[in-house]
């Protein structure tokens, strides 16, 4: 929609709500579009302009790189998980709200952020530097990577 459009449908829906909240226009602008004043016109167009040249959201694409990633299902499939879970050993029948499993077959991995629960299946990633480690669930996981051949 360009902006003389904008300012069209503007006009047209002001003029046809206008009576429903009482208000009355003023007898010069209260015309179809093709009638409507060049000084009003001009204004309305230069104001949809205004209003579409506010920054709209753009689409962006991951940009490309190669991670290190294991899938974590138990102790011992990456070292920087922790297992068991700290502070679960009373909590062994309770279910994770993620994956249902039972807390207790469940990891623990610090991360910048803090530290986070590793469900089972869970992707353990390297971030690009080799420094950190964080979770990610199967499903992301899938929709994120693809495997480097």
């Amino acid at each position: 929609m360009n902006a003389e459009q904008l300012a069209k449908l503007f006009h047209e829906t002001y003029e046809e709500l206008a009576p429903n909240f009482n208000y009355e226009t003023r007898k010069a602008s209260a015309k179809p579009w093709a009638e409507v004043p060049k000084n009003n016109k001009r204004l309305m167009i230069a104001v949809a302009e205004k209003i579409l040249s506010v920054k709209k959201m753009a689409k962006y694409r991951k940009i490309p790189i190669v991670i290190e990633a294991t899938q974590w299902f138990k102790s011992g499939d990456h070292p920087e998980v922790i297992y068991p879970m700290p502070n679960t050993s009373h909590k062994a029948d309770i279910r994770c709200e993620k994956c249902t499993k039972a807390i207790g077959k469940h990891g623990w991995i610090d991360t910048l952020e803090g530290g986070h629960i590793v469900c089972p299946a869970d992707w353990i990633i390297q971030e690009p530097g080799g420094e950190h480690y964080y979770p990610c669930k199967p499903d992301i996981f899938e929709q994120t990577y693809e495997i480097v051949k």
